[in-house]
C-alpha cells in the first residue's frame, strides 16, 4: 500500500500531503480516533515520505531502501513506542530513552519519525518528560501520538502537537447495505409514481 492508497481517511492525508509538499509538516501531530482506523498505516506512509529519496506525483516510491525497511519496521529512524505487553502504561524511563534517540542526529535517514501508540497511557510524569523535545524537536524529527482517549493527554501535550482526526472506517457490508437500502427506496419512489417520500441520495453520495 502507498501513501495515495490509503482509504477512508481523505481529510487526513490531504492535510499531510500538502504539509509536505510546502514543507510545512508539524513536528508534532496527534493522529485521534477509534482505534483501527488507519493510524500505524498512515504513520508508516508518512514516514517513507518523510525518508524517500525518489518521491513522486506526491508518493514515496516503495522500493527505496528507507521505504522497505519502514514497511518491515526495521528502519533504524522509524521508532515506535507502545505500551509493554506486562504493563498497561507507557514508562518514564522508557519516553527518557526515546528522548535519548531524539536528541541523536539520524542514522541512515534525512530524519527521524517517532510514534507513540496509545499515547494516552503515558503517565503524567511521561507526558511531562516529553514536553520539551516535543516543542523543540533537534532537526527533522518528527512525533506522532496515537491515540483513541486524546482527552486523558495533558492540555500542555495537545497545545504543541497537531491534532488529526481519524473517522471510523464501514466496512463493505455495511456501505452495501445503505446502498441496498437506498436503491429499494428509489424503486418505491418510482413505482408509486412519486406518491411515496422521496429518497435521500445526499447519503449515497457521502459515503460512496
Amino acid at each position: 500500500m502507498s501513501f495515495n492508497e490509503i482509504e477512508g481517511q481523505t481529510e487526513v492525508v490531504d492535510f499531510l500531503k500538502k504539509a509536505l509538499e510546502k514543507n510545512h509538516l508539524p513536528h508534532g501531530l496527534l493522529f485521534q480516533g477509534p482505534a483501527n482506523t488507519g493510524q500505524r498505516k498512515v504513520s508508516e506512509e508518512l514516514a517513507k515520505m518523510v525518508f524517500c529519496e525518489n518521491k513522486n506525483e506526491g508518493d514515496s516510491c516503495g522500493v527505496c531502501i528507507h521505504c522497505r525497511q519502514v514497511g518491515k519496521n526495521t528502519h533504524p529512524d522509524f521508532i515506535v513506542l507502545a505500551p509493554g505487553e506486562d504493563s498497561a502504561v507507557i514508562k518514564v524511563e522508557e519516553i527518557r530513552e526515546l528522548i535519548g534517540k531524539a536528541n541523536l542526529k539520524p542514522l541512515q535517514a534525512s530524519g527521524k519519525v517517532f510514534v507513540i501508540e496509545q499515547a494516552d497511557a503515558m503517565n503524567d510524569i511521561s507526558q511531562n518528560a516529553l514536553l520539551k523535545t516535543l516543542e523543540e524537536p533537534l532537526g527533522r524529527t518528527f512525533f506522532i501520538l496515537i491515540s483513541s482517549s486524546p482527552e486523558k493527554l495533558l492540555a500542555t501535550i495537545r497545545s504543541r502537537v497537531q491534532a488529526l482526526h481519524f473517522l471510523p472506517l464501514k466496512s463493505a457490508g455495511e456501505i452495501d447495505a445503505e446502498v441496498k437500502t437506498l436503491g429499494s427506496a428509489v424503486i418505491e419512489f418510482i413505482l408509486s409514481g412519486g406518491r411515496s417520500k422521496a429518497p435521500d441520495l445526499s447519503k449515497l453520495d457521502r459515503d460512496v
